[in-house]
C-alpha cells in the first residue's frame, strides 16, 4: 500500500533515504526550515550515528545543488517542475547520492532510494524514480558543470559587474566553509578553538572579520555540547559585518527590526557588552522564539523581543532609538551558495516586488530613529544593486534629514566601496554576499 509523507504516523519511516524524502519535501512543500527539522531528521533515519549522518549529508547536498540537479533532472522527466514535491525529493535524494556525494556506491544509491520510494509513494512512481535515476546514473555528465545559478541572476550580475562579474558568478557557485561567531561575553578565540578540537572540530580564524572562526567538521556534525556553551554562534562573515556597521555604543536603545532567527541581534548585544537595551522585532511570532533561544544559549539579557508588522508602523509612534538595524527581505543572491533552495524558486520579477516592500520598510523605519544623530543602518543578503546601492540613492534622495555614514570604526576597511557602503563580495573576500548601507539624522 502506498503511503504519503503528510501521515502523522512516522514508525514507517525506515532509513536515511526515507528521511530525506520526508525532510526535502518538507522543505518544498511547507517551506520549513532545515535547521528545524535536523533532530527529526535524525530520528526518522534510525539510531546509527552512520545513517543519521547520511540522511543529512543527502539533504544539505540537494539543498545546496538544488538548481543544478534540477537542470539534470528536468530533461529526464516530463513535467518536473509541475512533478509532486515527494516525487522531486525522491529523486533529488538518488541524483544527490550519484553526483553530489562521495562513498555511496551507485547500486545502493538507486536501489536504496528506489525501495524507500515505493514505501513513502507506491510502485509506479518507484518505478520512475528506478528509470531516472538508471540514466542519471550512467550520465557522463558532471554536476560541476551545470550552473546551479539561475539564469536570470547570471545575466543581471554581468550587466552589473561587467569584467569581475565571471570570478563573483563563480564563486557564488561554489560552496562555502562553515563559519562560527565567537561569543567574547564567554570565550575568547584560542579558547574557543581549543573547545572545538576537544570535539574533534578543526577551527581556525577567519582574518579579515573579528571574532570569525572557519571550521573543518572532518566530516562531523556541528558539536551541540559546544554551541550549548554559548560560546559561538554559526554565521557567516558577510553577516556580521552588518552589526559591525552598526557600530552599537555601550548603554544605547537599540531597535532590530526584522530580527528572526537572531544572529545580528545576538551579536549586536555582544559588542554592547550586554548593555543597554535591545528591542528584537519580526513579524513572525514564532519565529521571535528563535531570537529569545538564542540569547539564552548565549547567556544575553539585554534583548527582549515583540511582534511587529514593521510595513504598518502608526505614523504617531512615539519609541525612538539610539540605533535601528533594518535588515530587510531579499532576493537572497549573495548568500546563493549557502541558501541555493530559496534563491532557486524566485524569478527576476521578484526584484521589483521586493524593492517595493524594502522602500515601505525603510520609510516606516525612520519613525524610531532618534532625532540629531540617531543611525538608521539598512542591510541585505544581496549583491543586486537595484536592492543596495539604487536602493540607498533612493532613500537619501528622499529623506533630506539623512545622510549617509562614509567612515566605519569596526568595519575593515577592504569591506568598505568608494561610495562608503559596507560590501562583502565572495570572490573578493571568501564569504557570502552582503551589504549595509549606514544613515545618520541630521537635525
Amino acid at each position: 500500500m502506498a503511503r504519503n509523507t503528510n501521515s502523522s504516523n512516522t514508525d514507517f519511516f525506515s532509513g536515511p533515504r526515507d528521511a530525506a524524502i520526508w525532510a526535502l519535501t518538507r522543505v518544498e512543500r511547507d517551506e520549513a526550515y532545515l535547521d528545524r527539522l535536523i533532530t527529526e531528521l535524525h530520528r526518522r533515519a534510525g539510531s546509527d550515528n552512520r545513517d543519521q549522518n547520511l540522511a543529512e549529508a543527502i539533504v544539505k547536498g540537494a539543498l545546496e545543488n538544488q538548481v543544478a540537479l534540477e537542470n539534470l533532472l528536468r530533461p529526464m522527466v516530463d513535467k518536473f517542475d509541475r512533478s509532486a514535491p515527494e516525487l522531486r525529493a525522491a529523486l533529488f535524494v538518488g541524483a544527490t547520492q550519484l553526483k553530489v556525494l562521495t562513498g555511496v556506491p551507485a547500486h545502493a544509491a538507486v536501489s536504496e532510494t528506489v525501495n524507500a520510494a515505493r514505501r513513502l509513494l507506491g510502485s509506479t512512481r518507484a518505478g520512475l524514480v528506478n528509470a531516472v535515476l538508471r540514466r542519471v546514473s550512467s550520465s557522463p555528465v558532471a554536476l560541476e558543470k551545470l550552473s546551479g545559478l539561475p539564469t536570470w541572476i547570471n545575466g543581471r550580475f554581468t550587466q552589473q559587474y561587467g569584467e569581475e562579474s565571471t570570478l563573483l558568478l563563480e564563486a557564488l557557485d561554489n560552496q562555502l566553509p562553515l563559519f562560527v561567531r565567537i561569543n567574547p561575553l564567554r570565550t575568547t578565540l584560542a579558547g574557543c578553538i581549543s573547545d572545538l578540537a576537544k570535539a574533534g572540530v578543526t577551527a581556525s580564524v577567519f582574518e579579515s572579520v573579528p571574532q570569525m572562526l572557519t571550521l573543518n567538521l572532518n566530516g562531523a556534525r556541528i558539536p551541540d555540547k559546544v554551541f550549548a556553551q554559548g560560546v559561538c554562534t554559526v554565521q557567516d562573515p558577510s553577516a556580521a559585518l552588518v552589526s559591525f556597521a552598526l557600530n552599537p555604543q555601550l548603554h544605547e536603545t537599540i531597535l532590530d527590526i526584522c530580527a528572526a532567527p537572531g544572529g545580528k541581534t545576538t551579536h549586536i548585544a555582544e559588542l554592547m557588552r550586554d548593555s543597554g537595551t535591545i528591542e528584537a522585532a519580526d513579524i513572525n511570532e514564532k519565529r521571535l522564539k528563535l531570537v529569545a533561544e538564542h540569547a539564552q544559549r548565549l547567556g544575553i539579557k539585554s534583548i527582549h523581543t515583540q511582534q511587529l508588522d514593521a510595513s504598518k508602523v502608526d505614523a504617531e509612534v512615539k519609541l525612538i532609538f539610539d540605533r535601528v538595524l533594518l535588515d530587510v527581505p531579499c532576493s537572497g543572491s549573495g548568500i546563493f551558495a549557502k541558501k541555493r533552495d530559496a534563491l532557486g524558486k524566485k524569478q527576476e520579477s521578484d526584484i521589483e516586488r521586493l524593492v517595493l516592500i524594502q522602500r515601505t520598510l525603510l520609510t516606516s523605519a525612520t519613525r524610531f530613529v532618534r532625532p540629531n544623530g540617531g543611525v538608521l543602518v539598512y542591510s541585505t543578503c544581496s549583491l543586486d544593486f537595484a536592492e543596495n546601492e539604487e536602493q540607498a540613492k533612493w532613500f537619501l534622495a528622499k529623506n533630506r534629514n539623512f545622510e549617509l555614514v562614509t567612515e566605519h570604526d569596526l568595519v575593515p576597511q577592504t569591506f568598505i566601496t568608494e561610495e562608503g557602503f559596507v560590501k562583502a563580495l565572495p570572490h573578493r573576500h571568501g564569504c557570502a554576499g552582503a551589504f549595509a548601507a549606514v544613515f545618520r539624522h541630521k537635525n
